[in-house]
């Protein structure tokens, strides 16, 4: 067991929590059902403090430490476990785009085939809050909004690799259009560091009971 990859792992799933208690202290409840109707956010709110449990286990966890903190990729027999773990996680954890997409056979030309069939509401969140959690890890050594921002110079590279039905895109594209402007708005008001300001304190209630106190979107301490 490798300590990095444990403090990876914490670092993670704390992230992709945050980024959802941004969405709702700055994005809010409202504007989020019209985009996710089927979420309930007492039930997603337990559903990501469960984001990938599975990489603790055996057949995960060991691919996954020796990949990015053991011999390192450039061992063939590291590549091929990494491989097969990842693709054990994607087919245990809904919020990946490709456990969502159908590969078969095309009969007329026999080449694999990806049909994409729609995301529920809640995966479909969970995957952004994933996504976004990478650039909450640089914003929150730096407090640069800039660097919330990489969530959509990143999609850009690669939106035309990620195999979604065009329902899903449409809710994707549409929360990431949100997003955008939501931090333009921050950044034009020079809210720099996304901790002041009371106006957008919000009280959000934490189902291990408590509550949750945001200013601005960056303190998650219950």
């Amino acid at each position: 067991m490798s300590r990095q990859y444990d403090n990876y792992l914490r670092e993670h799933i704390d992230n992709v929590y945050r980024a959802y208690l941004w969405f709702m202290a700055n994005i809010g409840e409202e504007e989020l059902d019209d985009i996710f109707p089927e979420i309930k956010h007492t039930d997603f709110m337990i559903q990501m403090k469960f984001h990938d449990q599975s990489k603790g286990n055996i057949d995960e966890y060991d691919p996954y430490d020796r990949y990015f903190y053991g011999e390192g990729k450039s061992v063939a027999e590291v590549r091929e476990g990494f491989n097969k773990a990842f693709l054990m996680h994607i087919h245990r954890n809904p919020h990946h785009w490709q456990y969502w997409v159908l590969i078969h056979d095309d009969k007329e030309t026999g080449d694999p085939k990806m049909d994409p069939v729609n995301m529920p509401d809640n995966y479909i969140l969970e995957m952004i809050c994933d996504w976004w959690s990478f650039s909450w890890k640089k914003y929150n050594e730096s407090e640069d909004i800039e660097d919330l921002k990489e969530i959509f110079d990143w999609y850009d590279e690669h939106k035309n690799e990620i195999v979604m039905s065009d329902e899903t895109r449409k809710k994707v594209e549409k929360i990431l259009d949100i997003l955008e402007k939501k931090l333009d708005e921050l950044e034009d008001a020079e809210v720099i560091d996304m901790n002041d300001g009371d106006e957008t304190e919000r009280d959000i209630d934490d189902p291990d009971g408590g509550v949750v106190v945001i200013r601005g979107g960056s303190d998650t301490d219950s």
